[in-house]
């Protein structure tokens, strides 16, 4: 007779875009440069009919994302790119988004710079359904959309979730709830 097996991802799988909101100042572009997700490297693995856990988490993984030009109200978003993760039961406060933005006036020739910053996103905070999103879950897709306004100390951070793994979520995290450091 057939066997039936069921299979389900061990990790988390994480994406990153972003996109600027902000039509009262079209003409502000943005290059953003120096993209990197920190994560932990390693942890402990259980699994058993079919529910998994992770423990022990230690050191550090850090993964570089591609560089985004020119990001404005008129262009389309750079297709997220994804990372599989592992799946944090309390998200540390060392899982981060750090980002540099160089924000210009694309109205001139010259591109004349407006302001450069330096972002921290910590990923343990926002809301999903009015719940405290602060857990990755294993076999569910997270994909995290950073919108960026004109106002360099204003970052609207959502993830909303896509259909294709067993989980799917929508949480918010919002500027309030989220430490930004700008430098």
């Amino acid at each position: 007779n057939d066997v039936e097996l069921t299979f389900s991802h061990l990790l988390s799988k994480v994406s990153f875009k972003f996109v600027y909101t902000d039509t009262e100042n079209a003409n502000i572009k943005m290059d953003i440069s120096n993209i990197k997700l920190n994560v932990p490297l390693t942890a402990t693995c259980s699994s058993t009919s079919g529910a998994t856990s992770w423990s022990t988490y230690s050191g550090k993984k850090e993964y570089t994302l591609s560089d985004q030009n020119a990001v404005s109200t008129q262009a389309q978003p750079a297709t997220p790119e994804e990372f599989y993760v592992i799946p944090e039961a309390a998200i540390a406060e060392t899982t981060t988004l750090t980002f540099t933005v160089k924000y210009y006036d694309d109205s001139q020739n010259d591109k004349p710079e407006v302001e450069t910053k330096d972002y921290v996103l910590k990923l343990n905070t926002g809301n999903l359904n009015q719940t405290t999103l602060n857990a990755w879950t294993a076999n569910t897709i997270y994909n995290y959309t950073v919108n960026l306004p004109f106002d360099p100390l204003y970052i609207d951070f959502t993830v909303s979730g896509v259909n294709g793994w067993a989980n799917t979520y929508a949480p918010t995290i919002t500027p309030n709830d989220t430490p930004v450091v700008g430098s």
